[in-house]
């Protein structure tokens, strides 16, 4: 167990928290386990399991990011191509009505 998690008293402080916030964190420490030899190793254990909690939001943060902007290019493309339509729907119509 990793351990920042337990206090002083010996208690885990995730049992104080609701059961579906508990399996969130515990899978938010599942995913910290591949860096384990990293803050093992630190002089500072506690600080690095935090680092590297901060690390593994900023790595979701970032693909969150790509993925949002991949949809936005997406987005931007299909509404360009919409506006291109509906330009020539008015030219189409422009010219029939002076027809």
């Amino acid at each position: 167990m990793l351990s920042f998690l337990v206090g002083d008293n010996g208690k885990d402080w995730k049992s104080y928290l609701a059961p579906k916030d508990e399996e969130k964190m515990n899978v938010i420490l599942k995913n910290l386990e591949k860096y384990r030899d990293a803050y093992r190793n630190a002089s500072d254990s506690r600080g690095a399991q935090f680092w590297c909690a901060v690390l593994e939001l900023f790595k979701l943060q970032s693909s969150l990011d790509a993925r949002l902007t991949d949809m936005e290019e997406v987005f931007e493309a299909m509404f360009h191509k919409m506006r291109l339509r509906d330009e020539e729907k008015k030219q189409l119509i422009k010219s029939l009505e002076t027809f």
